[in-house]
């Protein structure tokens, strides 16, 4: 609480009067008999359709490549026009999450990330897109696959040797 006195051990003026700090707002508080849960309504890679795995609904596989950016988009619904909260378990170092909120209970989450050159390998994120009440879970299965680099020449440190002996190395 506060009292709308100054610090204490600060002089007060003698026409000084005390106003306590007040904070007023409103806000809506919304009963409903029931709730609809949210509905996927479409997952993308990098600007592609991914369907769901065939005999597992509810989960998507997107491939890439170590290097090679990676962009996973997925839309909700909440039927009830309630706003939608992403969380996303499982997320690979490097990886962002923005989710943006549409209208009427839609709303996207993306999932950017640029796996480094040494990140090859399977990666299972599971995404949860919650109204507080009900909750639709998405699982995306991202393949990275090892990209073959180009071999680099180092620079090779000064070799000194006397003349007429072997250099190896």
């Amino acid at each position: 609480t506060d009292s709308g006195l100054p610090p204490q051990n600060t002089p007060i003026p003698t026409d000084f009067v005390a106003v306590p700090n007040v904070v007023a707002a409103d806000f809506s508080i919304v009963l409903k008999a029931s709730n609809t849960p949210p509905q996927m309504l479409q997952v993308q890679a990098n600007g592609q359709i991914v369907t769901d795995q065939a005999g597992n609904p509810g989960t998507s596989i997107v491939s890439g490549g170590e290097g090679q950016s990676l962009a996973v988009n997925l839309w909700a619904n909440d039927p009830d026009g309630d706003m939608l909260n992403w969380t996303v378990d499982n997320m690979p170092a490097g990886m962002t999450l923005i989710q943006t909120a549409g209208s009427n209970g839609q709303s996207q989450l993306s999932l950017n990330w640029t796996p480094n050159h040494f990140a090859a390998g399977v990666y299972t994120l599971i995404a949860h897109a919650s109204d507080g009440m009900a909750e639709i879970v998405q699982t995306i299965q991202i393949n990275v696959a090892h990209v073959n680099q180009l071999p680099v020449i180092q620079s090779m440190p000064l070799q000194l040797v006397n003349e007429g002996s072997t250099l190896g190395f």
